[in-house]
């Protein structure tokens, strides 16, 4: 009797180590989006662009029953959130493969019609009346709470932003729904005063730059669902596609993906990397787990 029940001891030791192993290894995984240039529309819609294509791919919708007005996540694809459409002043986790809420609605106390990740922080544009010019600050999704830095003195919202990461140049576009055209601006991030570039001569409603490094921008009211390419010198916007959505309200680039702290670019290579690796990691402890054990059993009854 007390070599079986030694038997199950050990057996049940290596099932602790095998679940302490996994337990370990799947938080370098657990990420809300994996690589790919995402869009939504202002009812919590999710897609994939590939400008280069072009291409859109619906990815289905959130779940959230107000709708968002933009989108924004880590680098890295570890974190996203959405900023509830205006009115609702709120923010919650999302993630996008599937879409789906991941987390309670957290009060901001303010409409951040624009987002966008500088490293670690996040910038972002408030208004808290309809069309009223935005106020820059940076803001912890998590907690809700932001630091102002100052106006943007735009005259209407900053409907969308997005930075250069080559020459740490931070763009927004404003807009205010069918009230355009909207225009390209740079923005301060130490005063939050915005510095205008040109009119793009369409209605936006959110900017980003994409995997080719090229500034890419969502139309909204007469422009609605259509994604223009905006050029940085002029402000001038040229169509790329239609998204099929009436509006494009959020713009948002995951570039990397995690893998043991180590972060490879995307491409189809890199994806199929990270899938075969993600596997190995947890299949080769839970096979090392079962031949020794069943060495172990061997050996004892023998």
């Amino acid at each position: 009797m007390e070599r079986k029940n030694s038997i199950l001891f050990n057996v049940s030791l290596s099932f602790v180590a095998i679940t302490i192993i996994l337990g370990a290894v799947q938080p370098a995984f657990a990420q809300d989006a994996s690589p790919g240039f995402y869009g939504s529309d202002q009812n919590g819609n999710i897609f994939l662009f590939d400008p280069t294509i072009p291409l859109i791919t619906p990815l289905g919708n959130t779940g959230t029953d107000v709708g968002s007005t933009e989108i924004e996540c880590t680098n890295d694809g570890s974190f996203c959130f959405s900023q509830l459409r205006d009115g609702a002043f709120l923010i919650e986790e999302v993630g996008f493969n599937p879409p789906i809420l991941v987390g309670a609605p957290v009060n901001d106390n303010a409409a951040f019609n624009g987002l966008e990740y500088v490293g670690s922080t996040l910038y972002g544009t408030w208004i808290t009346i309809p069309c009223d010019p935005s106020i820059l600050a940076t803001l912890n999704p998590v907690t809700g709470v932001f630091v102002d830095i100052g106006p943007t003195n735009t005259g209407r919202p900053m409907a969308g932003l997005a930075y250069d990461t080559t020459n740490n140049i931070m763009y927004g576009v404003d807009g205010c729904g069918r009230v355009g055209p909207s225009s390209l601006w740079t923005v301060n991030l130490a005063t939050g005063d915005a510095v205008s570039v040109g009119n793009t001569q369409v209605t936006l409603g959110s900017l980003e730059f994409g995997p080719d490094g090229k500034l890419y921008a969502g139309g909204d009211g007469t422009d609605g669902g259509n994604l223009y390419e905006i050029n940085t010198a002029t402000g001038l916007s040229s169509l790329v596609t239609p998204s099929g959505f009436s509006a494009v309200t959020g713009l948002t680039l995951v570039n990397d993906v995690p893998i043991g702290g180590i972060s490879i670019p995307i491409d189809s290579t890199a994806l199929i990397l990270a899938g075969a690796q993600s596997i190995s990691m947890w299949m080769i402890p839970v096979i090392l787990a079962g031949i020794g054990i069943g060495v172990f059993v061997i050996k004892r009854r023998n």
